[in-house]
């Protein structure tokens, strides 16, 4: 649960019951952390440049980050401007003959179809994660939407930003 925006232990589960994808990303200067996703709130502290964090969640408007603080003596939840991290690359393979779209929609405009087993680059969902961005591994191009289920791989796939098409 939550109390004052801190977390607070709400119990205890078997370790077997977790499927732990860790998704870790590092401070691109040095970066404040805030007990609330809102940069007039107090500041808690201070992550050093290229130090890691475990990423915990975003804001529903991604433009925050809840973090981990390794080291830290309490297991408090905390804020980061999503600008201040640099994620990791969350890298999957086509399934089958995979279409790509212009839009999340499977009646937009047919960009273009990759091979099964090519690796792309995942870069953001649709709000229910039936489809993600995906972006080239060579050039790092955004390439179009695929279906999630054509996809395999990217287990961190629960950090991507929610995109919104324009």
């Amino acid at each position: 649960g939550q109390e004052n925006g801190a977390a607070v232990l709400a119990g205890w589960i078997p370790v077997s019951d977790v499927r732990h994808n860790l998704v870790i990303g590092s401070a691109r200067s040095l970066v404040f952390t805030y007990r609330l996703p809102d940069s007039s709130s107090p500041a808690a502290s201070t992550v050093a440049p290229s130090a890691q964090v475990q990423v915990l969640g975003r804001s529903p408007d991604n433009t925050w980050i809840a973090i981990a603080q390794p080291g830290a003596r309490t297991a408090m939840l905390r804020w980061v401007k999503a600008s201040d991290l640099r994620m990791p690359d969350v890298v999957a393979q086509t399934s089958t003959l995979t279409m790509l779209y212009q839009k999340p929609d499977s009646s937009s405009l047919v960009t273009s179809v990759l091979p099964p087993a090519q690796s792309v680059i995942l870069i953001g969902r649709n709000g229910d994660g039936s489809m993600y961005a995906v972006s080239s591994r060579q050039g790092n191009k955004f390439i179009g939407w695929a279906h999630s289920n054509d996809l395999t791989g990217g287990m961190d796939r629960v950090a991507l930003p929610v995109l919104q098409p324009h």
